[in-house]
């Protein structure tokens, strides 16, 4: 690996490997920004795929201990057989304040220097910043201008096969109820009271309930045509979070049935809506 060249607070930095989950979760805690798909249960999820998973902490040489690390990146790694190659892939990631242009900088470079020693024939990121690629040009932010600028004078290009959400919308939770609703289309909120009024109620779930929302998973799917992984695969993923205290799933139900769930996936500063499905049952309802 490389060192990265930047700021004079930075000159040394490299990432280095992290071996405790506690401390792994102290810095992630620490950063401007964070996601569940940085979690340690999720490396420790997709190793149980194929996956290799590197959890990596910006070290600086110059900082005193104690002080926190200002960036990190859980690095998938997975081996193309019967070669010496690999592809790496940083889900939602690699995590740091982007408004740090020298940050940015020494990030990105070790980055490339951990796909180089890896021999990666290539290496894949998707933090959460407007990037301005694809449908997003008119949303573009001065960072994401900035940064969408920098990866392309470093060589890297955006993919046109993305694996997570291309976009995500941001909902501040701390207004009242009626507030949010307001927000919302009247077709969404005469949706939403409809459901109420025709009799469905939701229940806060538990990993129990994972199976009975595979199978409601399962139907989405055939229903909407899209593929799904194996359901050992999401019910492995569920029941990880779940274990770190990171998911909540929610059942929609009428007449003692199950319509439909969510499964909320969260940290200490976010709620994720990732996972959703419902039955062919009882559709005018608004489940």
């Amino acid at each position: 690996m490389t060192l990265a060249k930047g700021k004079a607070q930075y000159k040394r930095s490299i990432f280095q490997l992290e071996r405790s989950a506690d401390a792994w979760r102290e810095s992630l805690s620490s950063l401007a920004q964070d996601h569940p798909l940085q979690s340690w249960g999720w490396g420790g999820f997709k190793e149980r795929w194929g996956w290799q998973a590197f959890p990596l902490l910006l070290s600086i040489a110059e900082s005193s201990s104690g002080i926190a690390p200002p960036a990190a990146a859980m690095v998938l790694k997975r081996k193309i057989p019967k070669t010496p190659f690999s592809i790496l892939y940083v889900p939602k990631g690699p995590l740091l304040d982007y408004k740090n242009p020298a940050l940015r900088r020494v990030v990105l470079a070790q980055l490339e220097g951990i796909a180089r020693h890896e021999k990666a024939i290539f290496i894949k990121i998707d933090p959460d910043v407007i990037s301005g690629w694809g449908v997003e040009e008119d949303r573009l932010s001065p960072i994401g201008a900035k940064f969408k600028e920098e990866l392309s004078f470093r060589g890297w290009r955006f993919s046109q096969d993305q694996i997570q959400f291309r976009n995500t919308v941001l909902l501040d939770l701390d207004r009242e109820e009626d507030d949010i609703l307001a927000s919302f289309k009247q077709k969404t909120r005469y949706n939403i009271r409809l459901s109420g009024r025709r009799g469905v109620t939701v229940r806060s779930g538990t990993d129990a309930d994972f199976p009975l929302i595979a199978k409601m998973y399962e139907e989405t799917a055939i229903r909407d045509h899209f593929r799904i992984r194996p359901v050992d695969y999401y019910l492995d993923a569920w029941r990880s979070f779940y274990k770190e205290g990171m998911a909540q799933p929610l059942i929609a139900e009428y007449d003692g049935r199950s319509l439909a769930a969510v499964i909320i996936i969260f940290n200490e500063r976010q709620a994720f809506y990732m996972y959703g499905a419902s039955t062919n049952e009882e559709r005018k309802r608004m489940p």
